[in-house]
């Protein structure tokens, strides 16, 4: 999810529990120790892994894992234990409670990242196998989704101007919960109705994902993999019956072969499998289908560079993309 609207997940959380059924509430602190270990998985992104690739695979992988926050939750609980004693007793507040508001932002910031599509390696160290088990992507969220994040904004904002009320973030984060449990249930629909637009064109054996188009959850996009082609579907939650599959689309895989095969594996295992291969006159291009719109993917990378061009940067690199605004007005009129 993005980044604002894990440091508000979290400074919410901070202020319902270090200010609930407290004879000394915290107030404002809760809210910014709570905003902070919510950030702080994100600080990742500061790390260089090698190259871009590296740095888009290994993104939400150790700093997300569950193994790993639980125990450095353990570790701030001891350290704010045995160093700040006198202060924690003047405010009255339990062993308990304090374990849950160092805990609680930083183990949701993984979950709420896991229901998007860009993939949370929630059990670091393990199903890292490149052959193996692929991260966490439920795909239920955009990543950035006004009508989720909108409430959050509006009790962060509360928590700072009545930091000893906490109705409003209570409302927030019961308000966050229902709207994850909704966004499962519509893609539940949307996915068997996926199923149909298979059966009725063939493609039964075709793997398949389907996620939100930008900014909302009632129009989705599913791209459906087949051996040497992909199609894709928009589909409305309210008028399903108007989804079409596009035509088929060369996704290369079997035809441009790279030396690259380290990066390509990486890529595979990160996606699920959804990319494809293309190439121009200087490079091999390796492009994540799960996120963008055709023509308009956010992730590409040269992986190979063709003989006789000269070196730009390290292989593999992210290639510079331009999201066109009007193709996505397009698709949300057309649909």
């Amino acid at each position: 999810m993005d980044f604002l609207t894990q440091v508000a997940l979290g400074g919410v959380i901070g202020h319902a529990v270090g200010n609930s059924n407290t004879k000394t509430p915290l107030g404002k602190k809760a809210v910014v120790v709570g905003a902070l270990l919510g950030a702080l998985p994100d600080a990742d992104v500061l790390i260089q892994f090698g190259n871009d690739l590296n740095n888009f695979v290994y993104h939400r992988s150790f700093s997300h894992s569950l193994l790993m926050l639980t125990a450095l939750s353990m570790c701030l609980f001891f350290i704010t234990t045995a160093f700040l004693r006198p202060y924690l007793k003047k405010h009255t507040i339990s062993s308990p409670r304090l374990l849950l508001l160092i805990a609680l932002p930083l183990l949701t910031h993984p979950i709420l990242d896991s229901f998007t599509v860009y993939g949370t390696q929630l059990f670091w160290p393990f199903f890292t196998d490149l052959n193996g088990r692929s991260p966490e992507s439920w795909s239920t969220l955009f990543i950035i989704d006004p009508l989720y994040s909108i409430p959050l904004f509006i009790a962060f904002y509360l928590s700072f101007a009545r930091p000893l009320k906490v109705k409003a973030s209570n409302i927030a984060l019961g308000f966050s919960c229902f709207y994850l449990a909704f966004t499962l249930i519509v893609k539940s629909i949307i996915d068997s109705h996926v199923v149909v637009l298979k059966e009725e064109n063939a493609l039964s054996n075709a793997s398949f994902f389907s996620t939100p188009t930008p900014f909302n959850t009632l129009l989705w996009r599913a791209v459906i993999m087949q051996d040497n082609h992909y199609r894709i579907a928009y589909i409305n939650i309210f008028n399903k019956e108007k989804a079409v599959l596009s035509p088929p689309i060369e996704h290369n895989k079997q035809v441009l072969t790279s030396q690259n095969t380290n990066a390509l594996k990486k890529l595979n295992w990160f996606s699920h499998g959804f990319y494809r291969l293309d190439e121009n006159d200087d490079y091999i291009i390796a492009t994540d289908l799960r996120m963008g719109i055709e023509n308009a993917y956010v992730f590409r990378f040269a992986i190979e560079r063709k003989p006789g061009v000269k070196q730009e940067k390290k292989l593999p690199f992210k290639l510079k993309n331009d999201i066109d605004l009007n193709k996505l007005k397009d698709i949300y009129t057309h649909f």
